[in-house]
């Protein structure tokens, strides 16, 4: 019955030891996806990057505005009594 437990035991300890080395890896790992503030930075200097930005940027402008006259429209035709 001790050697189950002590096996138990170790096996649990084996857990977090695992579990511990395994998280940080992928802290570390993690840490190396997220881009650099000069990197950011450089990338919104290009161009390209910095025409395709503006493009969606005035896109999402007009989807909005849209949506909105969309709502707006159809709060007026619920408020109308055609009927």
């Amino acid at each position: 019955m001790a050697a189950i437990i002590g096996f138990l035991l170790q096996c649990t300890l084996a857990h977090f030891v695992f579990r511990d080395l395994f998280q940080s890896q992928i802290d570390e790992l993690k840490q190396y996806q997220l881009p650099s503030n000069n990197q950011l930075r450089s990338m919104l200097l290009d161009p390209t990057v910095n025409v395709v930005i503006m493009r969606l940027k005035k896109e999402l402008e007009n989807t909005r505005q849209r949506l909105e006259e969309s709502q707006t429209e159809l709060s007026a035709w619920k408020f109308t009594q055609d009927r």
